[in-house]
């Protein structure tokens, strides 16, 4: 189902779940809403006019970014990690291999690799960071706070930092969190965690990050203002 708020397309999905959902997804600001299958066309129109303003300035800000150009991995490009950006020095070899000097990234591939190999190679080594360090922050906090997920992996997703599954205990973390800041890492590990005990977003589950993470609110701030550094 289709419909405009102020002019902007909005593609609205019906499944079966207890809220609404909106969101406005990079890189060119598509606006996406999914609903409960109970609810009527005219409630989810009526919700989606009353966050037109909201829609607006997101929607606004997303399509007006410039567009990151295309990665070939080659030397003098930059690439992020964990919030800090290094400069490719891509030399030719027998076999892949990346470490870090200053804010140099030694970056050796194969002789007469591609652009889609080298990704496909450092994408992998992106996903070793992310779980290496996840490993040992979901341990911790499951220390800290109780909450034992039954298990979790690694997608690139692109709109979600990370979703929990109640039902299965299952977490899903996104690999671009390998780009951000170690302290977003935490913030996000605790927030899934916490929907272990509370499924939604409500005041028990902004009571449960408080009392773990008083600092939450602003992380969150700044991990939804700052700019996106996609690997």
């Amino acid at each position: 189902m289709e419909t405009e708020i102020g002019g902007i397309p909005v593609t609205i999905t019906k499944k079966r779940i207890k809220h609404l959902h909106l969101y406005v997804k990079p890189p060119d600001g598509r606006v996406e809403a999914t609903a409960p299958i109970w609810m009527s066309n005219r409630e989810i129109l009526a919700f989606l006019q009353s966050k037109e303003a909201w829609i607006r300035e997101k929607h606004t800000g997303m399509a007006g970014r410039p567009q990151p150009m295309e990665r070939q991995y080659v030397s003098g490009e930059t690439i992020p990690l964990w919030g800090e950006w290094y400069t490719l020095r891509v030399t030719e070899g027998s076999r892949y291999s990346m470490f870090l000097a200053g804010d140099v990234a030694c970056f050796t591939v194969r002789r007469g690799s591609d652009r889609a190999h080298r990704e496909a190679w450092l994408f992998g080594w992106y996903r070793d960071q992310l779980a290496r360090r996840l490993e040992d922050r979901v341990a911790v906090w499951s220390r800290i706070t109780g909450l034992l997920p039954a298990s979790w992996q690694i997608r690139n997703m692109k709109s979600r930092w990370g979703t929990c599954n109640p039902t299965s205990r299952r977490l899903c973390f996104s690999l671009q969190l390998v780009s951000r800041r170690p302290e977003f890492l935490e913030y996000v590990v605790l927030h899934e965690l916490a929907h272990l005990r509370v499924r939604n977003h409500g005041k028990d589950f902004q009571a449960l990050l408080s009392r773990y993470m008083p600092s939450w609110r602003i992380l969150k701030k700044e991990m939804n203002q700052s700019q996106a550094f996609s690997i």
